[in-house]
Order: structure tokens, then C-alpha cells, then sequence
């Protein structure tokens, strides 16, 4: 099983990277926006048109806030494991990684790409 090391150093790094991101987001990110996205494309959002570097900006702060609270989760999750290593700690840590990846990682990648959804793998009958 995975030691409180392990949930402690996986927090501290993610928690500075969604940091990190949130700068990169406040910061550095309407120029990506802007690229991406034509100054003319507008989405719906709770009945409102609104500009999409708006609302893509928006979904990326979304994810750095998600990605950071996810991250201080992991930090209470080593604190707990450091005296006793349990199976619903490594369960949570690893649910937490997860949650990270799944949720933050494709928010991520949606706002800098455009892509609104994975690309699927079309199988193919020979």
C-alpha cells in the first residue's frame, strides 16, 4: 500500500501546479484564448451570450480551484497515512489523483484546444 509519503509529495506537487496554472490562467492565458477561439464565437450560458474566451477562461479557473482543493484533500490524506497506512486512505488518494486527472485534465485541455470531448477511436471492420 502506498505510504503517507507518497499522498504527501503527490499533494504538495499538484497543489503547486494548480498554482501554478491559476497564475498561467490569470495571467497568460487570453492570448492562448484568443488564438483558439474567433472574437466572434459566443456560447450560451444560463440563458446569456457570452464572448467564449469568457466562458473558457471561466472553465479554466474552474479547474485550477478543483484541481488545488483535490490536491489539499491529497495533503490530509498523507497526514492520516503517516501513522497508519489503510485501504479507504489509499482508496481516497487514489481518488483524488483521478479526480484531477479526469476532471481538471480534460477541462484543461478543452479550454486550450477547443476539442469539446476526447477524440473516440473508431474501430474499424476489415
Amino acid at each position: 500500500m502506498p505510504s503517507g509519503r507518497l499522498w504527501l509529495t503527490s499533494g504538495a506537487i499538484l497543489a503547486g501546479l494548480a498554482v501554478a496554472l491559476g497564475a498561467f490562467g490569470a495571467h497568460g492565458l487570453e492570448p492562448v484564448l484568443k488564438s483558439v477561439y474567433a472574437e466572434s464565437d459566443k456560447r450560451i450560458i444560463a440563458g446569456l451570450e457570452v464572448p467564449a474566451t469568457w466562458k473558457y477562461l471561466q472553465d479554466f479557473k474552474t479547474a485550477a480551484e478543483y484541481q488545488l482543493t483535490h490536491a489539499l484533500a491529497l495533503l490530509a490524506v498523507g497526514l492520516l497515512a503517516r501513522d497508519h497506512s489503510r485501504r479507504s486512505l489509499t482508496v481516497a488518494g487514489w481518488s483524488f489523483i483521478g479526480g484531477i486527472v479526469l476532471f481538471s485534465g480534460s477541462l484543461y485541455v478543452l479550454v486550450i484546444t477547443g476539442v469539446p470531448r476526447p477524440a473516440r477511436i473508431k474501430v474499424v471492420d476489415l
